[in-house]
């Protein structure tokens, strides 16, 4: 769960709340962002920790960030801070370090949560949630599609759905 800090250096957005985007808004299609995420692996490959990462730090900051920025800022606050340390691995986003180097970057709180009541209550908070995980999703068309391991941005739950930004399929 990504949340807003008191980092003295972080300009938040109060009037930021994730309960008030557009369906049409913070989407970021993966393909799009040949650029490097980390470790030498691409967005486009295996960005979709990323671009659900920039989806949750500009619904909390409001700054109009892409992927690509996002990638970039994170691997130049990483290379000063923490040089050692990679959040993308083999198949994407590896969460401990990731949220190290989003909370080092972005001066929010990026914290673990572990029940999907925990995850309705900091989507009602505002607060965007960050998930990783494997399943079968619901597309808006009725359609579903089934990962092994994917990252998406949660930025509503209504009461009875969940609503979600999905960096490969939209």
């Amino acid at each position: 769960v990504t949340d807003k800090s008191d980092n003295p250096n972080c300009e938040v957005n109060e009037e930021a709340s994730s309960t008030n985007i557009d369906d049409d808004e913070l989407w970021f299609y993966q393909p799009d962002y040949p650029q490097e995420y980390d470790n030498g692996y691409p967005i486009s490959s295996h960005g979709c920790g990323c671009c659900s990462t920039t989806v949750a730090i500009d619904l909390l900051l409001n700054k109009g960030y892409t992927p690509d920025v996002v990638a970039r800022m994170m691997r130049e606050w990483r290379n000063a801070n923490e040089p050692g340390l990679h959040f993308c691995v083999n198949a994407g986003t590896s969460w401990y370090e990731w949220q190290i180097v989003v909370q080092g970057t972005f001066g929010v709180t990026a914290k673990s949560i572990s029940s999907i009541e925990e995850i309705k209550a900091a989507l009602q908070a505002g607060h965007p949630v960050v998930v990783g995980g494997n399943g079968t999703f619901k597309n808006q068309d009725g359609s579903t599609r089934t990962s092994s391991g994917h990252v998406l941005c949660f930025y509503k739950y209504d009461g009875n759905y969940f609503y979600c930004k999905d960096s490969s399929s939209g």
